[in-house]
């Protein structure tokens, strides 16, 4: 795996490479400038350990990282709340014992080898985020009924019959789990609300501005995405019956 770091220190590097070694991980470790991040390849197999001043300083655009999995280094527990925005999958603080940072190697190897986190689509049933307290949850899809954008954060409503809990708050924006998600079964109804469809009434009336969920639930729709949203409708509702015919 090829590891792409921007930093001005050049200890880090070193430090890297031992912890990786320790803990018998095949990576390869590249310094690159910031003006370069934008002809990388998104290649699941890489990822970019960015310096915690090139966010505090916005010496790199946000952006950039969206097409990334990457990892914040820092010199303290301080994480600069810009990096909500696009999270990283993980962080290194630099200044730890170096048993701590090969334990966090190990992770960020496992997490990029790992395909359920790739951005670049989500055939898997489930989808890895991160809460409020930057701990990793790694839902069901199918058990998740919609998700609401509130601001740098997302809410996933759940299937209450089948999780503990009835809502997780996330440190990602709904963009960002739009993306993850890629799903056919997900569509996007409004700038605040992503719904599964495995949860709608089939019988809406595509005129009025709310679609109505199996629960009852309500959740407003663009004016500009109704047409579009019953075309997705209609087309999900034949495949489910395609299959129903399979299985009978």
């Amino acid at each position: 795996m090829i590891a792409y770091l921007i930093s001005s220190c050049k200890e880090i590097k070193q430090k890297l490479e031992f912890a990786s070694k320790a803990v018998d991980k095949d990576i390869s470790y590249k310094y690159i400038h910031i003006d370069d991040v934008g002809t990388l390849k998104n290649d699941c197999k890489c990822c970019l350990y960015v310096d915690h001043k090139y966010i505090s300083f916005d010496w790199i655009e946000l952006k950039v990282l969206e097409r990334f999995d990457w990892v914040l280094i820092s010199d303290d527990m301080f994480v600069h709340h810009k990096t909500l925005i696009h999270p990283p999958i993980d962080y290194i603080i630099k200044d730890l014992p170096i048993k701590y940072i090969e334990k966090q190697i190990d992770k960020v190897y496992n997490k990029i080898m790992n395909s359920t986190i790739t951005k670049k689509g989500n055939s898997e049933k489930t989808v890895m985020l991160t809460d409020l307290s930057r701990n990793e949850v790694v839902q069901d899809l199918s058990n998740i009924l919609y998700v609401k954008g509130d601001g740098d954060y997302s809410i996933l409503y759940l299937n209450e019959t089948v999780s503990a809990r009835s809502t997780i708050r996330v440190s990602h924006n709904l963009k960002y789990v739009s993306e993850l998600i890629s799903n056919p079964d997900f569509f996007r109804l409004h700038r605040s609300y992503l719904v599964n469809a495995n949860y709608l009434e089939y019988a809406q009336n595509i005129s009025s501005n709310k679609v109505k969920l199996k629960d009852g639930t309500s959740l407003p729709i663009a004016r500009r995405r109704k047409r579009e949203f019953g075309q997705f409708l209609q087309t999900f509702i034949s495949q489910q019956s395609d299959i129903q015919d399979v299985l009978n």
